[in-house]
């Protein structure tokens, strides 16, 4: 339907995103297509993740639909790759902990790059692999205060340029999911089937399961061997 009016507005989050103006409402009319382009969004200095509406008015509430977005910090130095400790996909089953840490590493060039910044968020994926942000079932973390929490996650690696997600759990919510860090244009995904714990999984899947949490797992370092004299 062309020649509609679309509300764009910024309804949530705690950064400095704006519209033209420092408004956070703007307008945008419908083509022949009946597509509306939302004008451009000044993502300010304040890092996080804000909520856009799209509305035909603030009355009609039931032709409404919500994008969620996130401001990335400025990297100091500019990350070309980033890899983790284990290889190909997850598969966990629910109501589990994966045992260890997954360590992110980043690099530009032969040299690791140290004190980035980066976004870690959590999604769900559909059967075409659309991806959409978690908020309420699936795969979380836990907060400072042990609470669950879904919420994207601002990281800073160490002087080795690596990164220690938290611990990763899952609830009783099956499908596919999917972790994504960003740092600068460098992007990392790392994938997470969770299957129903009555369900038989099989030796194939376990054998993934361990073979993640031992790649999860900080390494020892060896011990020094003492030799007595006579």
């Amino acid at each position: 339907m062309a020649g509609k009016v679309v509300v764009f507005e910024i309804e949530s989050g705690k950064t400095e995103a704006r519209f033209a103006g420092g408004r956070t409402v703007a307008f945008a009319h419908t083509s022949a297509d009946g597509k509306a382009t939302a004008p451009r969004i000044i993502a300010g200095v304040v890092p996080g993740v804000f909520t856009i509406s799209a509305s035909l008015g603030k009355a009609d509430t039931a032709a409404k639909i919500w994008f969620d977005a996130v401001i990335i910090p400025t990297a100091p130095v500019e990350v070309a790759k980033l890899a983790s400790s284990i290889n190909g996909p997850l598969a966990l089953p629910t109501e589990r902990k994966l045992t260890g840490r997954v360590i992110i590493s980043a690099s530009s060039g032969s040299k690791r790059v140290a004190g980035y910044s980066a976004v870690v968020q959590l999604f769900s994926l559909s059967e075409d692999r659309r991806m959409t942000l978690l908020t309420d079932n699936g795969p979380f973390f836990k907060d400072r205060f042990g609470e669950p929490t879904r919420d994207p996650l601002m990281v800073k690696g160490d002087r080795d340029g690596r990164v220690y997600l938290p611990e990763i759990f899952t609830d009783r919510t099956t499908g596919l999911f999917r972790i994504r860090i960003i740092a600068g244009k460098a992007v990392l995904d790392i994938d997470i089937s969770v299957l129903d714990g009555t369900e038989r999984i099989t030796k194939t899947t376990l054998d993934a399961i361990r073979l993640a949490e031992q790649h999860c797992q900080p390494r020892a370092r060896p011990r020094s061997r003492r030799t007595s004299t006579p």
